[in-house]
């Protein structure tokens, strides 16, 4: 079934022992015509259906009759559709096991009985912005996968935390909105937090603007957020202004924790936890990552610091031996003291970013793992070419905004082992070094280097692949006769002095390039 035109459906009316009606051949990017003919006649016959998708058709409104006829129904897709309201008739499908909603923009309300859909066991209703009627999850005994689900906690038409805690086979993401009435731990055992899902394992907190979870001491975590959240691998913890300690659960995997603009203190179960992940973005006030990492965060392997202004330092004991990515961006005074970061020690280390303000000074060289495959350095004045010396496995070499790069550049070779080097926003870069580019190197970009002039002259690296250059206004000429064999694709947009060097088969630099395969001119 793709168009829903009556006529094309009229045999349908034959094919009462049909059991499944899916659409074929949708362009998900395009919803089809379903005629009020088929939703009033033909679909209403086919009391024998188990499966039906209506996905992607432009329905507004059901007939509140159609449901009761299909009794049998198992399987719903309503996704994607301009569907308002659901017929109260839908709450008759005892037999209904998935109900799909996704991308139903438009969609406001659910009927008030759905607790009668007794063996709904999967219930996705992602992406529907305007949904605000909650779910009585309580009564809904079968349910184990929910996706997309926003709850309302406290306030006048709000949802309560029993509503979940009844729920306990459910498994998959949930996300708790505007959190009122609970304040700090005594009210969490009031309002029963402590009989969330253990099932769960995505789950999403926003928005919560009284929620202040106290900091416990470790005897008494079983009141405070491991036991609010249970066992949740995944978990969001976004615009929370009043949060200002945090204690992370034990079981949690993967912690985001966002916009908590008087977030201090940040803290790990006595026990420790298998935590592999942590990401902390624009906490303005954060001064304290979790102690004792490398003893209670044995796991973790990707750390990113956003926009914390206010961290001081990485805590005694150092940071977890088996970490793998490292991202610190905008965190002004965790880097200015850098000095004391014992990267070195970081034996599995493979990928560093550090995004400064150029506030940093002086300071002794400080040793990086050879481990390190990916670096990325932006505005840290202070980085010297001394940097590269230990870095014999790096590949990928990102550098931006560096006042000293043309010193670094021709002070030192980069390592031999340089895969791809990416050069941008260098505002002082006048020309590119024969020696500092790596005999092993397959791609280079050069972008917005205002005053670059020149690049080697004489040889580029045989292994080249692919060069890029652009927004290098003052770039007058290609090293064209120096360019290797290996080269496969050039990228110089908006140049128009050179543009007419290059032309197809008549340009100056035509006979030098013709064995590449890709040359782009104008993007």
């Amino acid at each position: 079934m793709r168009y829903g035109d009556f006529e094309k459906l009229t045999p349908l009316y034959k094919l009462e022992q049909l059991r499944t009606l899916l659409p074929t051949c949708i362009d998900l990017d395009n919803c089809y015509p379903l005629s009020k003919r088929v939703q009033h006649n033909i679909l209403p016959s086919l009391r024998s259906l188990r499966i039906l998708s209506l996905s992607h058709y432009q329905i507004v409104e059901l007939s509140n009759d159609l449901f009761i006829e299909l009794k049998l129904l198992r399987f719903l897709d309503l996704s994607q559709t301009d569907i308002k309201k659901l017929p109260d008739s839908i709450c008759v499908l005892y037999n209904l096991e998935t109900l799909l909603l996704l991308h139903c923009s438009i969609l406001e309300d659910l009927p008030l009985q759905m607790e009668k859909l007794i063996n709904l066991h999967h219930f996705d209703i992602s992406n529907t912005y305007r949904l605000k009627m909650p779910l009585h999850l309580s009564k809904l005994k079968s349910l184990q996968v929910l996706v997309g689900v926003k709850f309302l906690l406290g306030g006048g038409g709000g949802s309560r935390m029993e509503d979940l805690g009844e729920v306990h086979n459910l498994y998959g993401s949930l996300s708790i909105l505007e959190l009122q009435n609970v304040v700090d731990r005594r009210e969490d055992r009031k309002a029963k937090m402590s009989i969330l899902p253990s099932t769960l394992k995505t789950v999403r907190i926003s928005r919560c603007q009284k929620l202040k979870l106290e900091q416990p001491v470790c005897d008494s975590i079983d009141d405070i957020s491991p036991e609010l959240l249970r066992r949740a691998r995944k978990l969001r913890v976004l615009h929370c202004p009043n949060l200002t300690s945090f204690l992370i659960p034990t079981a949690t995997e993967s912690l985001h924790i966002w916009n908590c603009e008087n977030l201090e203190i940040t803290s790990v179960a006595c026990s420790g936890t298998q935590m592999a992940y942590l990401c902390i973005f624009n906490c303005k006030k954060l001064k304290w990552l979790p102690e004792r990492m490398q003893q209670l965060l044995p796991s973790l392997k990707t750390l990113n610091l956003w926009h914390c202004p206010e961290i001081l330092s990485f805590p005694e004991g150092e940071l977890p031996f088996n970490l793998q990515v490292l991202e610190i961006c905008n965190c002004t005074k965790l880097v200015n003291g850098r000095k004391v970061w014992c990267l070195q020690k970081l034996p599995c280390l493979r990928e560093l970013v550090i995004a400064h303000d150029g506030s940093d000074e002086e300071m002794e060289h400080s040793e990086l793992p050879s481990s390190i495959q990916r670096l990325t350095i932006r505005n840290l004045k202070t980085l010297s070419s001394q940097v590269f010396e230990s870095l014999t496995s790096l590949e990928y070499l990102y550098m931006a905004d560096l006042p000293q790069i043309q010193s670094m550049l021709e002070q030192g070779r980069l390592p031999s082992s340089l895969y791809e080097l990416h050069l941008s926003r260098h505002h002082v870069l006048r020309s590119l070094p024969e020696s500092a580019l790596s005999s092993s190197l397959s791609e280079l970009i050069i972008e917005d280097c205002l005053i670059l002039q020149f690049l080697p002259v004489k040889e580029m690296p045989s292994s080249l692949s692919k060069l890029t250059i652009r927004d290098c206004p003052y770039l007058k000429s290609l090293p064209v006769k120096g360019m290797p064999p290996s080269l496969s694709e050039l990228y110089v947009p908006d140049f128009p002095l050179l543009k007419p060097l290059l032309e197809f088969d008549k340009g100056e630099y035509w006979p030098e390039i013709a064995h590449i395969s890709n040359i782009e001119i104008d993007w």
